[in-house]
């Protein structure tokens, strides 16, 4: 155990006062400042600056993309013997948004928040209505409504962390 204590230190606190402590860094996260050592946060996998914050956005492209990857193949029968070509044809366009999206953000001068914004938005129309389809049209199977799930819970999680990065993200990269 290390006896310079815990790896990461942090403090919530309702408002910043940078100001007077230059030795810390505030991120705002959902409304709720949390107070970062500079020293502890370089130690740390934590999104202190926009580059960082790019790379959680395109980690949430990659983990949503592969979960459309998954349910596509599983709707198009390449396992569990689910044989449904419309959710499968649906998912796969989706997915290849998303790896579009994905792509884009890693091309210098890219506008990354608008680039996941607009991937991230198209997946969740796609995938509302997919919702919507499983629970009206039927045949309604857990398998359908766990992914489905899953996939909203990463695509809105996805959205706010984006909508929520700084707007100097936008062409980080050619800078």
């Amino acid at each position: 155990m290390n006896s310079s204590g815990p790896l990461v230190a942090v403090e919530f606190i309702s408002t910043p006062d940078q100001g007077k402590d230059k030795l810390c860094h505030y991120q705002n996260v959902f409304g709720v400042y949390i107070r970062i050592p500079y020293e502890k946060a370089r130690s740390a996998w934590l999104p202190t600056g926009r580059y960082a914050m790019k790379s959680l956005i395109q980690l949430f492209l990659l983990v949503q993309f592969a979960v459309f990857v998954f349910a596509a193949s599983a709707h198009l029968g390449l396992f569990g013997g689910r044989d449904d070509l419309g959710a499968g044809t649906a998912e796969t366009v989706i997915a290849v948004a998303l790896l579009a999206g994905l792509t884009l953000t890693f091309t210098r001068g890219a506008d990354v928040r608008s680039v996941a914004l607009a991937a991230q938005g198209f997946a969740l129309l796609g995938t509302l209505i997919g919702i919507t389809l499983v629970l009206t049209v039927g045949p309604t199977k857990t398998f359908d409504v766990t992914v489905h799930a899953v996939m909203l819970a990463l695509l809105i999680a996805g959205l706010l962390v984006t909508y929520r990065a700084p707007r100097e993200l936008e062409r980080a990269s050619s800078a």
